[in-house]
């Protein structure tokens, strides 16, 4: 014998891994007898959920009529009459998957996803939503065409719509004055380069001399004189007159900017005043009552333009002009200040 190998083990070591595999299928038992338990609770739970969903008060019918739009739920109906409306927003995602908010009766184009939402307030700040989840999408967005035609039929015009001519004009007047400082700039400097630029001691020891240009951007300051024939010396006649043609068209360029901020202005008092007559009308409506659909309906038929008409052409034809003086280079004999004055006279 060389060698003996014994099995030294003792009995514990050899029933210790039947031992530790009968504590796991135990302690595996347990967990699946108390996950049951727990995913029976679960099912319970979700059970409850879809009851609560079912028995919720989402909405189950948007009905339009000629002057209310009703939305009908489990809970009752809400409504808000269309001639009260003040503001109307549809907000949905664009494909980028930026959030858009939009005025909705003033939109020219629109569109809508699962998550559009048609959010509407009147004149006592009541508000109504229309979500898209809550329907099929194509009929959500077939009723946004709907109601966006017939919707804005017998209501006022939207104060967005009014608020967004009107951001607009201030845009134009932003950029004109900017080019107004610019031009005033360039008058300033053209003068410099053909006349000789006088003070005050000077010109009151010259009380004859003619002006032809005054800068004086301090009023509690003196100014500064640009006096007929006083030309710099040393220019030769073709430089004068190249000076002097540079100041016509600066000049002319400037009075057509002025003007332009003139009828800007004009045009925001106007838009000012049809907002707070839409606003007032809005708070009348609520106290007095509104128009009977079927009177409405009749003076529509004779051909009558309602208010609401003219207040709409008026809008559309103020945001056409005013975007044409933006385009206008010579307002002097333009025909399109005269078509401004008449329509601010209407």
């Amino acid at each position: 014998l060389v060698y003996e190998l014994k099995d030294a083990r003792s009995p514990l070591k050899k029933a210790l891994p039947y031992a530790l595999a009968a504590a796991g299928l135990v302690v595996a038992g347990f967990i699946v007898a108390s996950l049951a338990w727990v995913l029976w609770g679960l099912g319970l739970v979700a059970a409850g959920v879809a009851v609560a969903n079912y028995l919720s008060v989402s909405p189950q019918a948007v009905l339009l009529t000629n002057d209310k739009i009703v939305l009908r739920t489990k809970a009752g109906d809400r409504a808000l009459m269309l001639g009260e409306i003040t503001k109307a927003e549809l907000t949905y995602r664009e494909p980028g998957g930026a959030v858009k908010r939009i005025g909705f009766f003033g939109a020219d184009s629109f569109t809508a996803d699962e998550s559009a939402v048609l959010t509407l307030t009147d004149a006592s700040n009541r508000r109504l939503e229309v979500s898209a989840k809550e329907f099929a999408l194509a009929d959500f967005r077939s009723f946004l065409d709907v109601f966006q035609v017939n919707g804005n039929s017998g209501r006022l015009i939207d104060e967005q719509k009014f608020d967004g001519l009107i951001a607009q004009n201030n845009e134009y007047v932003r950029q004109d004055r900017q080019l107004r400082g610019d031009l005033q700039q360039t008058l300033l400097e053209s003068y410099k380069s053909i006349y000789n630029p006088r003070g005050e001691f000077y010109f009151k020891q010259n009380p004859g001399l003619e002006v032809v240009y005054r800068h004086q951007p301090n009023p509690n300051e003196g100014g500064t004189y640009f006096l007929k024939d006083d030309y710099v010396e040393g220019l030769d006649g073709g430089s004068v007159q190249a000076g002097l043609n540079l100041l016509a068209n600066t000049q002319k360029n400037l009075e057509t900017v002025e003007t332009r901020l003139a009828y800007y202005q004009k045009i925001d008092e106007k838009l000012q005043t049809m907002k707070e007559a839409q606003k007032a009308r809005a708070r009348v409506s609520k106290v007095a009552g509104r128009l009977e659909t079927q009177q409405r309906q009749n003076e529509l038929a004779a051909g009558k333009q309602d208010e609401l008409g003219l207040q709409t052409d008026t809008l559309e034809q103020l945001k056409l002009l005013s975007a044409d003086l933006r385009n206008q280079d010579d307002l002097g004999t333009s025909q399109l200040l005269k078509q401004v004055d008449e329509l601010l006279a209407k």
